[in-house]
């Protein structure tokens, strides 16, 4: 599922057994890759779903 962080609440927390920054190849392998286990994976990444040059600016 995905969920976009700027439409929560302020003060927020999420809560998982992992936490994979950067949704670059490494990333989404290791996402892939917990895929089925029972754990509860987070999977930031800068942006939103479309091109922002703010957050390219970040990367």
């Amino acid at each position: 599922m995905m969920q976009d962080a700027s439409l929560l609440a302020s003060g927020t927390q999420l809560e998982a057994d992992i936490c994979i920054i950067g949704a670059g190849p490494a990333g989404l392998t290791l996402a892939r890759e917990f895929t089925g286990y029972d754990a509860t994976v987070v999977l930031l990444e800068s942006g939103g779903s479309q091109a922002e040059i703010e957050a390219q600016r970040l990367n």
